[in-house]
């Protein structure tokens, strides 16, 4: 190997062991929920068993849930179900197996998380895992 691709490759060295040391976050992983529920639909279980299979396979740090309900109707009504949809993520996360202790949020904001022309994206929740 020529002097300057190993120089290269060495001045690689600080940069990768950096990135290994930096925190991660994977996802975020959006389950959607049909209009006014906060029922798994199969697709969305599937999704959540897949987030929790990495947490557990990555030795995740910490896992933060975050729901969010549409901008139609009762503010109110909005921010129960969207706490309601983080409530159902979480408890379905431990079911596959993350430790409860690895959740360290779970939090509905209602509308605040909305999507700009995106009437599906309202009703969701996200799962981001930190590692």
């Amino acid at each position: 190997m020529p002097i300057a691709s190993r120089r290269a490759l060495l001045a690689l060295v600080p940069v990768i062991i950096l990135a290994a040391c930096a925190p991660k976050a994977g996802g975020p992983y959006d389950i959607f929920f049909k209009d006014e529920s906060a029922e798994l639909t199969p697709d969305a279980r599937a999704l959540v068993a897949k987030a929790a299979s990495e947490a557990k396979s990555w030795n995740a740090k910490s896992i933060n849930v975050d729901g969010f309900a549409g901008k139609a109707g009762p503010r109110d009504t909005h921010e129960a179900l969207s706490v309601k949809r983080a409530d159902t993520v979480a408890g379905a996360l431990v079911a596959d197996g993350v430790p409860p202790t690895l959740i360290h949020r779970v939090e509905g904001h209602g509308d605040a998380g909305a999507l700009p022309d995106v009437t599906v994206g309202e009703r969701r929740v996200e799962i981001r895992i930190v590692y």
